[in-house]
């Protein structure tokens, strides 16, 4: 089982360049990210039909749609309800 952040929907193109992400060409405001966090593997995608594309949290050690592709949406199998961390900012999501 994974745990990993929906980053682009599909027929959305995810590049990842310099260490950011841009979906549609516009840079990801991804704030939920510890200050500093550096996004490998330069790669620009298009996402399939009927796929999502993922990445986790902990970019370093993540095993997310940067090796494995894009996630046929029929594999995914559940959603967040609640933010545990950071402690700072518990909250139920929408």
């Amino acid at each position: 089982m994974y745990i990993k952040r929906i980053i682009g929907l599909p027929n959305e193109v995810v590049e990842i360049k310099d260490g950011s992400v841009y979906i549609n060409g516009n840079k990801l405001k991804e704030d939920y990210l510890e200050p500093g966090t550096y996004t490998d593997v330069d790669m620009k995608i298009t996402v399939p039909e009927d796929c999502v594309f993922v990445l986790g949290d902990n970019r370093e050690v993540s095993e997310d749609s940067r090796y494995i592709g894009p996630i046929p949406i029929k594999n995914l199998k559940g959603h967040a309800v609640f933010r545990i961390y950071p402690f700072s900012d518990i909250k139920k999501l929408r």
